[in-house]
């Protein structure tokens, strides 16, 4: 999680530390709205992120309550 911190405090518009955060929240701390939000703002940095569409697909696929906000 620091590392996260750190790397969003260096580029706070850098796509790949909101996949990277959807990928902890989703499967590390189970915190699935967070992830979607996180992996929802990667994809609105950078639409051609294909970790971060994957990711999203993959937590729509686990749980059927894991949606995109807004």
């Amino acid at each position: 999680q620091s590392a996260l911190q750190t790397a969003r405090e260096l580029d706070p518009q850098a796509a790949e530390v909101f996949a990277s955060e959807g990928y902890m929240n989703m499967h590390f701390d189970w915190d699935f709205p967070a992830a979607a939000r996180n992996l929802k703002h990667s994809i609105d940095l950078n639409p051609n992120s294909a970790p971060a569409h994957d990711l999203l697909v993959s937590g729509n696929r686990r749980r059927k309550t894991f949606t995109v906000p807004g």
